[in-house]
Order: structure tokens, then sequence, then C-alpha cells
């Protein structure tokens, strides 16, 4: 959804990326029990725990280069990483709970809408 310039609010895009992405990986059970199984084994082993923070700071990297763009402010600005790394923080956290829990597809995107909402809108409790 275009802002009054024109660019696609980030908050925005990131959450429709992230219910395309995910949405498609929940609807198939094999995808969704292996995104389980890899939850499970980022939060019980610390190396993997420590792999999936590089792999997301890298991912965070990336997908800050593309808000950068669409905002025009430089990749390496302090309110793009801020934004990047807080999103990410948002995903990994939802993720994590939510396979503890009921790991019920439709949850998950649920509960993503719901925290990344509680981001965008100043983290009030």
């Amino acid at each position: 959804m275009p802002d009054g310039g024109g660019v696609r609010v980030p908050y925005r895009a990131v959450r429709e990326m992230m219910h395309e992405t995910l949405g498609r990986l929940l609807a198939d059970p094999a995808d969704r029990a292996e995104m389980v199984q890899r939850e499970e084994l980022v939060r019980d082993v610390p190396a993997i725990r420590a792999r999936a923070h590089e792999s997301m700071s890298a991912t965070g990297r990336l997908l800050g280069a593309v808000i950068a763009e669409r905002t025009g402010r430089a990749p390496d600005d302090l309110h793009i990483r801020i934004f990047t790394a807080a999103v990410f923080g948002v995903l990994h956290e939802t993720t994590q709970y939510w396979a503890e829990s009921g790991r019920d597809a439709d949850d998950l995107l649920l509960l993503l809408d719901e925290t990344l909402s509680m981001l965008h809108h100043g983290l009030a409790l």
C-alpha cells in the first residue's frame, strides 16, 4: 500500500511479505512440521541458535537494502537497521512462541499480525 509519496509503507510491505511466505510454508503439513522442528532446534541447540542469528542478520541487511531503496534512505541508516532488527526480533520470538505452544498454522499468522502490530504501534503493553 503506498504512502503519500508513492512508496510502500515498510511495515505493511513486510507484513504482506511474511504472510505470503509463511502462508505458503504452513499450507503444507510436512513443511509446517519441518518448521516446528527447526524452531525447536534453534531454541535447544546453542550452535544452531547462533547460526540462525547470523542468518537472520544477513537477511536483515538484504531487507534493509530494499527498504532503504524504497524510502530513499541509505542502507546503513540507523533507522533502517533498527526497523529490520525489530522486525526480525518479532519474527523470531513469535515463531518460537508458536512452536512451543499450539502450532496451528492459522495461529502463527494471527500471532504474527498481533506482534507486528504491537511493534508498529510502539510496543505498548
